[in-house]
């Protein structure tokens, strides 16, 4: 309705503002569309529309949007107005309303003649207003004005909230149709037009291009295209008061015939039909057919019933009907099937434990299923003892057979023993007795008892003749668990040694062995004073030599063990010792004194603190040199059987005297001083080892003076007694037979 307001507004203004300078209010007015403010009313706001002046309490109108209202029950109507912007936010609306008139014409003559004689009117920022017509009377006209000051486009809503009077809804046009319909149907398009005197002109548009100038025009034959919003604009032929109204029809397609599969009708069976998935929601599916004499009609799906012989040869139609509209039929006939008559055939008994073959009848089905096992052929191996059936299907129909009961012939076979066992152990099975004979692995026997090794896994076979010739076989898987063999190093060690014992466990190899072979606990017993461990390698050490038992036992965590007992030999070792005799001229003589223990020496080192090279003999003499007079000693000896000891001793050294101490210069009858060399105890050199003997030799090589003893003195004498002269004399000094040491001294003689 609003649309063609606009419209024609918009075109009056266009039409104004080309004839007058002066805005007047008059043809927007005179255009004015029908409104009923009981029902209320919304609308798209005018934006870019000029303002008609100032109007009533308006201090400008912009964008004026006129409506006429009639009262129909007298009294007091309290209408609320309302404007928004597209994002729903409140934008100021402002309004003038004027009246009681008789008619629009004479009231817009009014208004043009005096704007400012409202009954009613607000100019404020607010985006909601309420405009009041107070003690109307009915069929008097009032005219309201409404403006969207912000220019902002938007939304207008007005309705009456209050007052005991109401407005004549008759002066709008009401447009309907007779939808919704079905696809080919004929659309009927209504306007009811307004209550006021004709003739009336109707422009219709709607979906698909349609266009009509008929009051209620007919669109036959109509698709889904037609489906949508049809307009409608009534005018008076004499008053050119128009109104517009709109109403939405619908097309609904038809849906297209539904699927559905006729299964196999089985005589005396039932049977139930579906439509093929997936369904249509909130459709109705309709199953028709003629059953006899009768006629079935149902809307159940699934649809099921029981296959009696009126069934066969009828027609069954099916249709879907989906928001009013029905589909064409899709019809299958139906025919019904024969199930198969299923018996069993074989023989009447067999041996326990022997399987039988029993065969379904009759042969060539679709389908088999026996019971029990749910075996799906035809023949199976059957066990004595069992009832079976089978049920055959044959086009979709199925048939079970009466129960067929396979007798036994007892030969019962328990087999008692078998349990995991060790690799190193055994187990027997027991079978049960008095059977004709027994093939255990393969080998005949009439023994019911087999002794399992671990060469046996990882299964012994068995089989079983009874006296009256039944056969059984059976077979037994058998678990071995891999046995440890306990072992453990060293075997022996030397007194006063902490000994760290080494487990070294091996564990058979079974082929097809069970088990982690994972060794969960030790036992040790060293044989002496009731000493344990349970640690997998222990440190030990024995009070003293000897032999000594030891028991170590290994656990599996399977719980298979092994022990083992060895005797366990403590070494006596050998105590280390030494002398060392010392002798003039850092000389000294080394003799190994150890003691032994249960073997004899095997090496020897010999080691200095003052960095002498090492020795590795018992016995040797060994010279130092240098002026120490004492060394620290180190004998580290090892038996054959490799058990050491060590000892360290300080050795006193006698130094090689220092000769250079002697005098090199004497003055021999000077008072006693310094009147002569000195090798005896009182001299500068003098040792307990050696005498010394000492040669004199003059400047021409000739000896003058021979010392053969250290308790000798030269004097400066020759070997007559006679004084030697002053000078410079050459010497030797000897040593058991050796040289030790040569110089030269000078006598002085006072005077000369």
């Amino acid at each position: 309705m609003k649309k063609l307001f606009l419209t024609l507004f918009g075109t009056g203004l266009l039409f104004l503002s080309t004839r007058e300078a002066n805005a007047q209010i008059g043809p927007p007015c005179n255009a004015a569309s029908p409104a009923c403010a009981s029902q209320g009313l919304s609308f798209g706001n005018s934006t870019g529309v000029p303002s008609l002046g100032t109007i009533g309490c308006l201090g400008s109108s912009p964008n004026p949007t006129f409506f006429f209202m009639e009262i129909a029950a007298p009294g007091n109507i309290d209408i609320t107005i309302n404007q928004t912007n597209t994002t729903g936010g409140g934008i100021d609306v402002d309004f003038a309303l004027w009246g009681p008139f008789t008619s629009v014409s004479s009231g817009c003559n009014a208004i043009t003649a005096n704007p400012g004689g409202t009954i009613d009117c607000s100019f404020s920022a607010a985006a909601t207003e309420y405009a009041n017509i107070v003690g109307g009377q009915t069929g008097q006209i009032y005219i309201l004005l409404l403006t969207n000051y912000s220019n902002q486009a938007g939304t207008i809503s007005f309705v009456q909230t209050g007052g005991n009077g109401s407005t004549n809804c008759g002066i709008l046009a009401t447009a309907s149709n007779n939808g919704p319909i079905c696809e080919l149907q004929t659309l009927q398009l209504f306007v009811d037009t307004p209550n006021t005197v004709g003739p009336w002109l109707f422009q219709w548009t709607g979906p698909n291009g349609f266009t009509s100038s008929l009051q209620n025009p007919t669109i036959p034959g109509a698709t889904a295209a037609a489906s949508g919003t049809y307009q409608v604009i009534v005018t008076n032929a004499i008053t050119f008061e128009s109104d517009t109204s709109l109403t939405n029809a619908t097309v609904n397609l038809v849906p297209a015939a539904p699927g559905w599969t006729m299964p196999p009708v089985c005589l005396g069976q039932q049977f139930c039909l579906s439509p093929d998935p997936p369904l249509i929601p909130g459709a109705t599916y309709n199953w028709t057919a003629q059953v006899g004499a009768g006629s079935l009609n149902s809307t159940a799906v699934p649809y099921c019933n029981i296959g009696t012989a009126q069934w066969n040869g009828v027609n069954m139609s099916l249709t879907v009907t989906v928001n009013g509209c029905t589909s064409p039929a899709t019809a299958h006939p139906i025919t019904l099937n024969q199930p198969p008559t299923m018996t069993i055939t074989g023989p009447p008994q067999g041996c326990e434990g022997v399987p039988v073959t029993l065969t379904a009848n009759p042969s060539g089905l679709d389908t088999y299923a026996w019971t029990p096992g749910g075996a799906s052929t035809e023949t199976i191996q059957a066990t004595p003892g069992t009832i079976y059936t089978v049920t055959g299907t044959l086009n979709g129909c199925s048939g079970t057979s009466a129960p067929f009961n396979l007798g036994v012939i007892p030969n019962p076979l328990n087999v008692s023993g078998n349990a995991p066992f060790c690799s190193d152990t055994q187990i027997e099975l027991r079978a049960s007795p008095g059977k004709a004979s027994y093939i255990w692995n393969g080998v005949t026997t009439t023994d019911s008892i087999y002794v399992v090794s671990a060469s046996d896994a990882p299964q012994v076979t068995l089989q079983i003749v009874s006296v009256d010739g039944c056969v059984r076989n059976d077979t037994f898987d058998i678990t071995v668990y891999n046995a440890p063999h306990a072992a453990y190093s060293p075997n022996t060690v030397c007194d006063g040694t902490l000994i760290q014992f080494n487990d070294e466990t091996s564990l058979d190899s079974v082929e097809h062995s069970s088990g982690t072979g994972f060794l969960s606990s030790f036992f040790w017993d060293f044989g002496s004073s009731g000493s344990t461990s349970t640690d997998q390698n222990p440190s030990f050490q024995y009070p003293g030599p000897g032999t000594y038992n030891i028991t170590y036992m290994v656990v599996t965590a399977e719980g298979c063990d092994d022990t083992i007992q060895k005797p366990f030999t403590v070494y006596k070792k050998p105590e280390a010792n030494f002398v060392a005799i010392p002798y003039c001229f850092g000389q000294v003589q080394f003799s190994d004194t150890t003691a032994v223990g249960d073997t004899t020496l095997s090496t020897w080192l010999w080691t200095f603190s003052n960095g002498a090279e090492n020795e590795n003999v018992p016995v040797f003499d060994k010279t130092f040199t240098g002026t120490d007079n004492q060394v620290e000693v180190t004998l580290a000896v090892s038996d054959n059987h490799g058990c050491t000891d060590d000892t360290t001793m300080i050795v006193p050294i006698t130094a090689t005297p220092d000769f250079n101490k002697l005098a090199n210069v004497i003055t021999p009858g000077d008072g006693g001083l310094n009147d002569y060399i000195d090798l005896g105890p009182d001299g500068p050199i003098y040792d307990q080892c050696y005498d010394y003997s000492i040669q004199f030799f003059n400047r021409w090589g000739q000896k003058v003076y021979e010392i053969t003893n250290s308790s000798q003195k030269f004097e400066g004498l020759n070997s007559s007694g006679g004084k030697l002269e002053s000078g410079v004399y050459y010497y030797v000094i000897m040593a058991d037979s050796k040289k030790r040491h040569s110089g030269t001294v000078t006598i002085f003689r006072a005077g000369s």
